[in-house]
């Protein structure tokens, strides 16, 4: 299975990388989810939700953990990056952010 975003832009499931689902958004945006695991391994071992504009443009990502403790977001206009991990209270909240 592929999707295709814009003029360019394709994504193409592989044994490691399932394309689970794909969203066209009111805000002229494209949210693909994809499962991400090992090859020949039934279990996926993280989802990732991409977020890009109708040219095919990357914008932004979020990478999940499977058990839901850890998170990764990647917000590429504004260039930064975040690690993300649930407290006591069971919410995220930031443990460190960079530049990329």
């Amino acid at each position: 299975m592929s999707v295709r975003i814009g003029r360019w832009r394709t994504l193409t499931a592989s044994a490691q990388r399932r394309i689970a689902e794909v969203r066209e958004l009111h805000c002229d945006r494209v949210a693909v989810r994809l499962a991400s695991g090992s090859e020949g391994d039934s279990r996926m071992g993280c989802e990732i939700w991409q977020l890009y504009d109708l040219q095919g443009q990357l914008l932004a990502s979020l990478q999940t953990s499977l058990d839901g403790r850890l998170a990764v977001v990647s917000d590429y206009e504004s260039r930064k990056a975040s690690r993300l991990v649930r407290n006591r209270r069971g919410e995220m909240e930031t443990a460190e952010s960079w530049s990329i």
